[in-house]
C-alpha cells in the first residue's frame, strides 16, 4: 500500500469516526469495551515495567499522585479551558505547589541531568507543548533543517516537509523542562491526560504516580515504534507518519537491523507481555561522529497492543493482519513528502503552523 493511500485511509477514518472507535465488522479488535481499555492501559503503566527496562531506558523517578492533586489537575484544566475560560492560577492551589515542588525534590533526590521530562503513569501531556516558547523552538528548527537540507542537497525537499519536521521538534523540545512549576503548567494545560486522571479518581485503590525522566538530546527522526504480537516483532514504523527524513531513508536497512536486534534479543525476553507496542528512539553514543553513528536504542515508553495506540504508517482497520503476524514483517518508511499532510495533523498544530510567516 503505497504513503498516498494510507494517509486517505486515515482521513477517511478520521471522517467517520470517533476516538477509540472501530468498526468491528471490519476487524477483530483488541479493544471492544471501556472495561478493556482501562484493563490494557493498566497493564502498560509505566511502573509496571519500568524495572524491567531501566537497562534500556532513561532513568526515571516515581512518586504517587495523591486523589486530591488528580482532582485540582481536573479542575484547573476545566477552568482554563471553558469557554470562555475562567480566571484561574494553578499556584493558588496547594495541592498544585505541592505537587511542583515534590517534583523538584525527585529530580534533586534521583536525577543528575539539569533537563527533565514529566508524565503520569499512563502517558505524557504533549499535547500541552504549544506556547511563546514553542514559536521560538520552531523558529531556530527551521533555519537547521533548511541547513542540513542544504548539506544533504536533498532533490524532494518542500517548505511544506521543512514546517512539519520544525513542529515535531518543537513538540518535542518544548517537553524539555527544568522545574516542577514547568512541569505543573503542562500537566494543567493537557487534554490528553484527562481521561486518566478522571479514571484514577474514580478508583483511588488503583495505582497512579508521576514521573520523573532524565530527557535525552536526541534527532526526533530516530524515533520510531514497533508492534510485537504473541512475543514476536511483526511491524516497525517512522513513529511520525507526516514526516520525510532523507537520511532516515538512506540509512534504512542499518537502522532496521539495529532495532531488530534490539526488540528480539533483548526486549521480547524481557518483558512479560505478549503482545504491546513500543516506542523507541535511537541515539548517537558519538554525536561528535555524527547523528547517525554507534545508535543505541532506548525505550521511550510500552504501549498497549490496541487499537487505541497510534498506527503510524500501517492501519489498525485495513492492515490488523500485518500487525498480528499473520502477513511477513514490515518496516516502513516515510520514502518522499506526503502531499497534504499538514492538512490531517491535529486543528491546534495546524493553527499553529498557519501562523507562520
Amino acid at each position: 500500500m503505497s504513503l498516498a493511500e494510507i494517509l486517505a485511509k486515515k482521513k477517511a477514518s478520521l471522517q467517520q469516526t470517533q476516538t477509540r472507535e472501530l468498526n468491528t465488522n471490519l476487524v477483530e479488535v483488541e479493544c471492544k469495551t471501556s472495561e478493556d481499555y482501562h484493563r490494557l492501559m493498566k497493564d502498560t503503566q509505566f511502573e509496571v515495567y519500568y524495572d524491567l527496562i531501566k537497562p534500556f531506558t532513561f532513568k526515571s523517578a516515581l512518586f504517587p499522585l495523591p486523589v486530591e492533586t488528580a482532582l485540582s489537575l481536573r479542575f484547573a484544566y476545566k477552568a482554563l479551558h471553558s469557554v470562555p475560560p475562567e480566571p484561574y492560577d494553578w499556584q493558588k492551589d496547594p495541592n498544585l505547589i505541592t505537587l511542583a515542588g515534590d517534583i523538584d525534590k525527585s529530580k534533586a533526590q534521583n536525577l543528575t541531568t539539569r533537563d527533565i521530562f514529566v508524565r503520569l503513569s499512563s502517558r505524557s501531556p504533549k499535547d500541552a507543548a504549544i506556547g511563546a516558547r514553542g514559536i521560538q523552538i520552531y523558529t531556530q528548527a527551521k533555519e537547521k533543517i533548511r541547513s542540513l537540507n542544504d548539506q544533504l542537497q536533498d532533490k524532494l525537499f518542500t517548505e511544506d516537509n521543512t514546517k512539519l519536521h520544525a513542529l515535531y521538534i518543537t513538540g518535542t523540545e518544548a517537553l524539555r523542562i527544568q522545574t516542577g512549576a514547568q512541569a505543573v503548567d503542562l500537566l494543567v494545560n493537557s487534554n490528553r491526560i484527562q481521561d486518566d486522571l478522571e479514571n484514577f479518581c474514580n478508583h483511588p485503590q488503583d495505582s497512579f504516580n508521576v514521573v520523573v525522566r532524565e530527557f535525552a538530546n536526541f534527532e526526533v527522526e530516530l524515533e520510531f515504534r514497533g508492534f510485537v504480537y504473541g512475543k514476536t516483532l511483526t511491524a516497525i514504523t517512522q513513529y511520525n507518519q507526516f514526516c520525510y527524513f532523507p537520511r532516515v531513508v538512506k540509512y534504512k536497512e542499518y537502522l532496521l537491523g539495529v532495532m531488530k536486534t534490539f526488540i528480539e534479543k533483548e526486549l521480547v525476553t524481557t518483558v512479560p507481555l505478549g503482545n504491546f507496542v513500543i516506542d523507541i528512539m535511537l541515539v548517537s553514543q558519538t554525536p561528535d561522529q555524527g547523528a547517525y553513528s554507534n545508535l543505541k536504542v532506548y525505550i521511550v515508553e510500552i504501549n498497549p497492543f490496541a487499537e487505541f495506540a497510534g498506527e503510524g504508517l500501517f492501519s489498525w482497520t485495513y492492515e490488523s493482519h500485518i500487525l498480528k503476524g499473520k502477513a511477513p514483517f514490515e518496516f516502513r518508511v516515510v520514502e518522499k513528502p506526503p502531499k497534504d499532510a499538514i492538512k490531517l495533523i491535529d486543528a491546534e498544530w495546524r493553527m499553529f503552523i498557519s501562523t507562520d510567516i
